[in-house]
């Protein structure tokens, strides 16, 4: 299903950007839990601008009409909540070593 809704979106090719998807989910998420300082900022980071691009190509819904759009919108705002956990946790961490 993610899969054709890459390609949908014209996230092209997606037989490679969706393994490169699923690293880079498992390999910050792992990041943000086992790591420290920097480690947890960068990985924080790289997740919230991959999760704003998410929001560009997969949840348009200022193209949509009725019940797709208004899932689309709660699906685009649920991703911008994500968005300021990551920056929240990769900044309180990243501040803790700086003192």
């Amino acid at each position: 299903m993610t899969h054709a809704r890459m390609e949908q979106a014209g996230l092209i090719p997606a037989d490679v950007l969706l393994p490169l998807t699923i690293a880079l989910e498992a390999l910050g998420g792992a990041l943000i839990i086992v790591g420290r300082g920097r480690w947890i900022l960068g990985a924080a980071c790289a997740l919230a601008v991959f999760t704003l691009a998410t929001n560009w190509f997969l949840h348009p819904f200022w193209r949509l009409d009725g019940t797709m759009q208004r899932l689309e919108l709660s699906l685009f705002f649920k991703n911008i909540a994500i968005t300021g956990a990551l920056l929240y946790v990769g900044a309180t961490e990243n501040r803790d070593q700086v003192r």
